[in-house]
């Protein structure tokens, strides 16, 4: 049937369609969470402008902790509630769940040897059948992984961006007092994020008691093309507690399959990205380092991915287990 699919994260949502006719996912549109208040109000209007298409289902990944009543998006302002969807004329099925599961859906179909999907990062590790884990940075940090279960596909969310983030080298001990907590911690999201990159650019800055600027990404990465020394420190700095964090959760989750990259961050960062500092922080796991080196990692370069993942669950509901919610007219 004809499916509504989305990624809606917590500044702009994207909205495609799937038919019969085209698996798929065509663009509709990019709206800002900011601009509607509630999603049903975007959905309708993004419906308005696609006609004739009318779908009968959807399936819409949210940035945001699953709940029983639906999802509150952690950086915006939408609940998504699948009943309240469905009250739209027209629909039958609302599947409503996090963003990261559909990543790791599209993973199921990602071909490490096509260079139109993935980009290695690194050496060519040898990999091996198993798990593979989605991750990265975006406004937050994300992660959930892929297993195949006796041909079922098994989509696992996490909360891996609020775990705690601590120093390991000298370098790190020096920076972690100079650094912005965030409700009183430092996690992963606070650092491996785009907020995380501008909060280590301003911590370089306070150790040196240099003026602080904002923790706008956009400017980091500016300056560090400009030249601006501490911005690259930050962008490098950056790059090793992304390795880092990939790893441990490789490693917890024994990510045997591979690791891939996603996120608003990687595709802005990948022209400045140092694939050896990332290899290096994301190895050094002893007394598993050499079975971290066997485990390749990629980034994501297809064009929505979330996209992708949403309409493969759309289009063959069956073949995934994951944790959402899903509303059904007349159930």
């Amino acid at each position: 049937m004809p499916a509504l699919v989305a990624d809606i994260g917590g500044t702009y949502a994207r909205f495609a369609v799937v038919t019969e006719e085209r698996a798929e996912p065509v663009l509709l549109r990019r709206v800002e969470t900011a601009g509607f208040a509630t999603p049903e109000a975007a959905i309708a209007d993004v419906l308005a402008a696609a006609a004739p298409v009318r779908p009968r289902a959807a399936v819409l990944g949210c940035a945001g902790p699953l709940s029983a009543s639906g999802i509150r998006l952690t950086n915006g302002p939408w609940e998504i509630d699948p009943a309240r969807i469905g009250a739209a004329p027209g629909f039958e099925r609302v599947t409503v769940l996090n963003d990261f599961p559909p990543l790791a859906a599209a993973a199921s179909v990602f071909d490490p040897a096509d260079a139109a999907a993935l980009r290695p990062l690194g050496p060519l590790a040898t990999g091996r059948d198993g798990p593979r884990l989605v991750c990265g940075p975006g406004t937050g940090f994300g992660a959930a992984v892929l297993r195949e279960v006796r041909g079922t596909f098994v989509l696992e969310e996490t909360e891996a961006g609020h775990v705690d983030f601590g120093p390991v080298h000298e370098d790190e001990f020096a920076l972690w007092p100079h650094l912005e907590r965030v409700c009183g911690r430092v996690t992963v999201e606070a650092l491996v994020s785009g907020a995380g990159l501008g909060r280590l650019d301003a911590g370089l800055r306070a150790m040196r008691r240099m003026p602080v600027a904002d923790i706008d990404p956009a400017r980091v990465l500016r300056t560090a093309d400009a030249g601006d020394a501490v911005a690259r420190e930050a962008i490098g700095l950056f790059t090793r507690l992304l390795g880092r964090a990939a790893g441990d959760l490789a490693l917890v989750f024994k990510a045997t399959g591979g690791v891939l990259l996603v996120g608003g961050m990687i595709g802005r960062m990948l022209d400045r990205f140092d694939e050896g500092v990332f290899r290096a922080a994301f190895e050094r796991k002893e007394p598993f380092g050499e079975f971290m080196r066997t485990i390749p990692t990629h980034a994501v370069i297809a064009s929505e991915p979330a996209l992708t993942g949403a309409a493969l669950i759309a289009r063959r509901p069956d073949a995934f287990a994951f944790d959402g919610l899903v509303w059904e007219r007349g159930a």
